[in-house]
């Protein structure tokens, strides 16, 4: 009686089959990666210039434009005073806009001595200008080591020179400038105003460096590996 031989089953996976040749071995999964290195600290130079920045444009920024802006307004100090014209008996102004104003100013110890109706002015197209009288408060100045106050005053119908003549017994009489309270300001007002700017750049970059320093460093985190192993025979 012949036997019928079983059919070979198949090996477990994983596992060698029975009578395999020698060298066949099962496959295992590749090893893990290494871990990423970590990354580099990150400079805090920049955080640091921030907050030193800050603070000197936050504490002095608005101070600062004030008193640049009080400086500023000298040369309009000296040009007002440079502006004051002796017109007795005869003495010219330039206007530089239509409309300027100028004061004629007396003695102010002899108030009386002086009036409107004993000047003219001339324009520069040889036109009369109208003077007209005011009371003392509107101006004074000290000129010469003497106060002078105004008892007069006329305004430009145009650019250029006014040739103004006064016939006084006093033979003391000035004219001046009108004071341009946004010409004289001017400068205070916008050197304050960069000022102001400043400080509120100044507490942004304040703010902005203390963040930055009060951030920790970033780091890259290990990747976990592949848990998955495979295994199987495999034949040369």
């Amino acid at each position: 009686m012949t036997q019928v031989p079983h059919e070979q089953q198949p090996a477990p996976y994983g596992k060698l089959p029975q009578g395999a040749p020698y060298g066949q071995q099962a496959q295992t999964a590749p090893p893990a990666p290494a871990p990423a290195p970590p990354a580099p600290r990150q400079s805090k130079v920049g955080a640091i210039i921030a907050v030193v920045l800050g603070a000197i444009l936050l504490l002095g920024g608005l101070p600062f434009g004030v008193a640049i802006g009080g400086i500023a307004t000298v040369p309009q100090a000296l040009g007002m005073i440079e502006g004051i014209t002796e017109v007795a008996p005869s003495g010219a102004v330039t206007a530089k806009a239509a409309g300027d104003k100028f004061y004629l100013l007396g003695p102010s110890h002899a108030a009386g001595a002086v009036a409107p109706e004993f000047c003219t002015a001339t324009g520069a197209s040889g036109e009369s200008i109208r003077i007209d009288p005011v009371s003392a408060s509107a101006y004074s100045s000290d000129f010469g080591g003497r106060d002078f106050s105004a008892f007069a005053v006329l305004r430009a119908p145009s650019t250029g020179d006014i040739v103004i003549q006064c016939e006084t017994e006093d033979g003391a009489v000035l004219a001046a400038p009108a004071f341009n309270l946004t010409s004289f300001f001017s400068p205070l007002f916008w050197w304050s105003v960069g000022g102001a700017v400043a400080t509120l750049v100044g507490l942004v970059l304040l703010i902005v460096g203390i963040v930055l320093l009060a951030r920790g460093p970033r780091t890259r985190g290990t990747p976990i590996p592949d848990a998955k192993t495979t295994t199987g025979a495999s034949v040369d």
